[in-house]
């Protein structure tokens, strides 16, 4: 199946299969923070557009200041969640990570991974890293559309159930484990299908 390569700077870089990602593929990449590196290193290595999904101001601010390719990106200002009637978050402070709770909450626009399948029917790759969603985004997904592959951060501390259950439901999915990273507040799998 080829090597599997990490791409992307120290903090926002991901692992992922070159050989499972066609040059000109589409990509997902959802919850992309203040980091696009790993999502820059697709479109210049890939000629990839990239589908970047996160609903808050940092994203946006990162987008801006990224110099990347114009028609080479898509942003939807949203939260991957179970379906597309929006979703309660805690208000956003500046921590360079995305959106925690600080009290206050806010009904925000969500997108489920469904809708962004059938609306990027070729997408090759779907990276996640929202925050402890992941549970509610998999165990809703209808899976019509199968990405090659799921790069995906598991936040244990805000997780609904243990890791084991998310990897359990992927793999029941017919995707198979084909890297492990074990990080401070994360651990990040990436699971890959024959296409």
């Amino acid at each position: 199946m080829g090597s599997i390569v990490r791409a992307g700077s120290a903090y926002g870089g991901w692992y992922y299969n070159p050989k499972l990602l066609p040059r000109g593929s589409t990509v997902i990449s959802c919850g992309i923070g203040n980091d696009l590196t790993f999502d820059k290193h697709l479109i210049e290595q890939h000629d990839c557009h990239v589908v970047m999904v996160d609903p808050n101001q940092i994203a946006l601010e990162a987008i801006a200041n990224a110099a990347l390719p114009e028609g080479k990106y898509t942003h939807i200002p949203a939260a991957l969640w179970r379906d597309d009637d929006g979703v309660e978050f805690g208000a956003e402070f500046s921590n360079g990570a995305g959106v925690y709770s600080s009290g206050q909450k806010l009904r925000i626009r969500s997108i489920s991974l469904d809708t962004l399948l059938a609306r990027y029917p070729g997408t090759m790759l779907v990276k996640m890293d929202i925050e402890g969603a992941e549970f509610e985004v998999l165990s809703a997904w209808q899976r019509i559309v199968q990405p090659a592959q799921l790069l995906i951060g598991f936040h244990p501390t805000k997780c609904k159930c243990a890791v084991k259950e998310y990897v359990k439901l992927v793999s029941i999915f017919g995707y198979a484990i084909a890297h492990v990273e074990v990080e401070d507040v994360e651990t990040v799998y990436l699971f890959t299908r024959e296409v």
